[in-house]
């Protein structure tokens, strides 16, 4: 089950998560996925980004974030799709949509 987020609630949303957040991204055809800090700016979602990933970003722009439930939040995981621009040492990510998903 699925409920979304609207992203004008997305800031508030992730400030709730105590366990940190995973980039997923897709390169060659084949899913990857690392542990990311997230900075909330003004732009967009700004994470750390090494050359492996930023390249990953620069062939396929579409990414998600996800924050597995933790203690706050023991049963939802929050996903947000979005598209990632890489800016130097780093990803901007503009949310497209987000939502919380209830482990079955």
């Amino acid at each position: 089950m699925s409920v979304t987020v609207p992203l004008a609630d997305l800031s508030a949303a992730i400030r709730s998560r105590t366990a940190g957040a995973y980039l997923l991204s897709v390169r060659d055809g084949r899913p990857r996925t690392m542990a990311v800090g997230v900075d909330d700016t003004a732009e967009g979602l700004l994470v750390a980004a090494g050359p492996r990933t930023a390249a990953s970003v620069s062939a396929n722009p579409t990414v998600a974030l996800m924050w597995p439930d933790d203690s706050a939040h023991p049963t939802d995981t929050l996903i947000v799709d979005g598209t990632a621009e890489v800016r130097e040492h780093h990803l901007l990510i503009r949310p497209t949509s987000a939502l919380l998903h209830r482990r079955r």
